[in-house]
């Protein structure tokens, strides 16, 4: 029985340090335990909730960059449409205004052309008719009969009307 006494009062003793020292835990360590716990558990939470936060913020700023980068790829369209036009209007408008130097230059060459062919025709007009007055006189010279002054000044009038109805077509 003494076996069974020290074995009972092993038990006992081992009970009562077991209830005190799970006394003590419970009383010192789990009070702090638990506020330690507490706290990093509110921390935790804190923390959760400012990333949330955090990430509210960035998905607002993905997306006003998003929207932002869609109005500048608009406002690019808009521009290049704008550049284009220009472009066309002022290709169009020195086109034409090569056109109306082409048309005014040609104008001008046809009325210079005009005006040589005129110059040509009363300069030639006036060596015809020097030299036609220069066979005369030679003919007058050589034969002095009336009759055939008359014939060959006639004739001479009548190359000179010919010539001048001629330069005026």
């Amino acid at each position: 029985m003494e076996g069974h006494h020290s074995f009972v009062s092993t038990l006992i003793f081992t009970s009562i340090n077991f209830a005190i020292y799970i006394f003590l835990i419970y009383k010192f360590l789990f009070p702090k335990m638990k506020k330690s716990l507490e706290q990093k558990s509110e921390a935790m939470l804190s923390e959760l909730q400012r990333s949330k936060s955090e990430l509210e913020s960035a998905k607002r700023k993905y997306d006003e960059a998003k929207l932002k980068r869609e109005k500048a790829n608009e406002e690019i369209k808009r521009i290049e449409e704008d550049i284009n036009k220009l472009a066309e209007a002022e290709s169009e408008k020195i086109i034409k205004s090569a056109q109306e130097f082409e048309k005014k230059k040609i104008e001008e060459t046809e009325n210079i052309i005009k005006t040589k062919v005129e110059d040509a025709k009363k300069e030639i007009r006036k060596h015809t008719l020097e030299y036609a007055l220069k066979l005369a006189e030679e003919y007058i010279r050589l034969k002095k009969s009336d009759q055939d002054s008359k014939k060959f000044f006639s004739k001479i009038l009548n190359s000179i009307e010919q010539i001048g109805k001629e330069s005026k077509n």
